[in-house]
């Protein structure tokens, strides 16, 4: 069930997996929501095209990519002016507390533990909600 603080953001969100489809599925209920809009990519040269005209709020971004690109990728979106105020959320199978570490160490601001499920979208939801309140 969404909550009714999820219900009320309006959120840009930058998802990118190369399984577009499962992610697409766990997420339908958060993309229908009001005034939201996702973007799926599957390779970080795509996510970084979409990222700079789309100016996501958060972005997922799965560390299972090939060669690191996750990990890569999170530097880069840091680099870039327009977005050095996204939120990036790491998705990984591994969530030990030394793969979190590597996580946050790239840049990342939280990690979602893979298979993503409804009820962790919740949550990583709330924590966004919090974190864009907080926001100057």
């Amino acid at each position: 069930m969404i909550s009714a603080a999820a219900e009320s953001l309006a959120l840009r969100v930058l998802v990118v997996d190369t399984d577009e489809q499962e992610v697409a599925g766990t997420l339908a209920p958060f993309m229908r929501l009001p005034g939201t809009e996702f973007r799926l990519a599957s390779n970080r040269s795509s996510a970084l095209d979409i990222a700079t005209d789309f100016l996501p709020q958060v972005a997922l971004i799965d560390l299972g990519l090939p060669r690191l690109e996750g990990f890569h990728l999170a530097g880069q979106l840091r680099q870039l002016n327009s977005l050095r105020q996204v939120w990036l959320v790491a998705g990984s199978p591994f969530g030990d507390a030394a793969f979190r570490t590597l996580a946050k160490d790239a840049g990342f601001d939280d990690f979602v533990l893979k298979p993503y499920t409804a009820s962790r979208f919740q949550g990583l939801f709330d924590q966004v909600l919090h974190f864009l309140v907080l926001q100057p």
